[in-house]
């Protein structure tokens, strides 16, 4: 709550020290794509990503299953250090 207040009022992060407002937990990845395949019809949206394999698959399904429901194409690309 005071997150969000200090956010509103100064429009400041009070974790980051950004305009960016840190977003707890973990995201909804379908949500999300489904709001970027809205804003972005008939383009091509990069997914680019680095880390642990378990989400790399669920967000190369996704980018997958939303090309083929949305006029939006999503190309998944994926690295490992």
């Amino acid at each position: 709550m005071v997150q969000a207040l200090t956010h509103a009022k100064h429009g400041v992060d009070i974790l980051s020290g950004t305009r960016v407002r840190t977003h707890f937990a973990r995201p909804n990845w379908r949500e999300v794509f489904s709001k970027v395949a809205s804003k972005n019809p008939n383009t091509t949206v990069g997914v680019f990503y680095c880390g642990m394999p378990v989400l790399a698959k669920e967000l190369k399904k996704l980018s997958y299953e939303m090309s083929s429901k949305t006029s939006t194409r999503f190309e998944f690309h994926k690295e490992y250090f």
